[in-house]
């Protein structure tokens, strides 16, 4: 597991979630990111998951405001 310090801070975050997260999957695609029981995920799986549906979405037609209605 890759620890997430400070996890409390006095100053506002420099970045933000997405961009730690992207940054965790792009330094470590082959660590473990989510455990739940016996199913793990690595970050690099998680990455590919995470942009393929909306990719995916995007070819069919799907536009920005129809996917979030």
């Amino acid at each position: 597991m890759i620890p997430i310090t400070p996890a409390v801070t006095e100053t506002p975050p420099t970045e933000t979630i997405v961009a730690r997260l992207r940054s965790n999957a792009v330094a470590h695609p082959d660590r473990l990111a989510l455990v739940c029981g016996d199913t793990s995920v690595t970050w690099g799986h998680l990455t590919d998951a995470s942009t393929g549906l909306p990719t995916c979405c995007w070819h069919r037609g799907c536009a920005r405001a129809t996917m979030w209605r």
